[in-house]
């Protein structure tokens, strides 16, 4: 009997596993066709915002900004990106990396300090305490990591400022 019964119960085990594979294959099936219809109906409400925009330029008023397409592509490979869980970049962001981002917002005012916490907000689009807590952690290492590397400096703890060149140090000093 127990070698009957084993065969059994692994009869049954393997029915069940092939039952759940089946249910996750119809689940994925059926996510497509979830994603097919999302995507045709994304597109015909830009081209209706798209439209209603050109109407609005032509009478001299405001067009309502829309999100471009690469935030609704997946974000996972895409420089800064480590998961789908992390937050959409702002995108005048797109295609960059983490490090040229933070360098980019250094430079703008090369005098003033940032705090991660204030980077966090200029980069991404946060939308709960999750996504800052978890984007935070990421830009505090890099920017940690960029004044080892000497692409920005430390001027305080925790607050970073733009790498200052040699003719301004000079300048400053005199």
């Amino acid at each position: 009997m127990n070698e009957n019964g084993t065969n059994q119960e692994n009869n049954g085990f393997l029915f069940q596993l092939q039952m759940r594979a089946q249910q996750k294959a119809q689940e994925y099936a059926d996510l497509i066709h979830q994603r097919q219809r999302l995507d045709m109906q994304i597109e015909r409400t830009k081209q209706y915002v798209q439209e209603l925009n050109n109407f609005l330029r032509r009478e001299g008023q405001q067009t309502v900004p829309i999100k471009s397409a690469a935030h609704l592509e997946s974000t996972v490979g895409k420089p800064g990106n480590r998961s789908k869980a992390m937050p959409l970049r702002r995108m005048e962001w797109d295609g960059m990396t983490v490090n040229q981002i933070i360098t980019s917002i250094l430079n703008r005012t090369p005098d003033a300090s940032y705090h991660p916490s204030n980077v966090v907000s200029l980069i991404y689009e946060i939308e709960s305490d999750a996504d800052l807590k978890m984007v935070i952690k990421n830009i505090r290492s890099t920017m940690q990591r960029g004044a080892r590397e000497g692409l920005w400096e430390r001027s305080d703890r925790a607050q970073y400022k733009a790498k200052s060149t040699e003719r301004q140090g000079i300048l400053a000093n005199t």
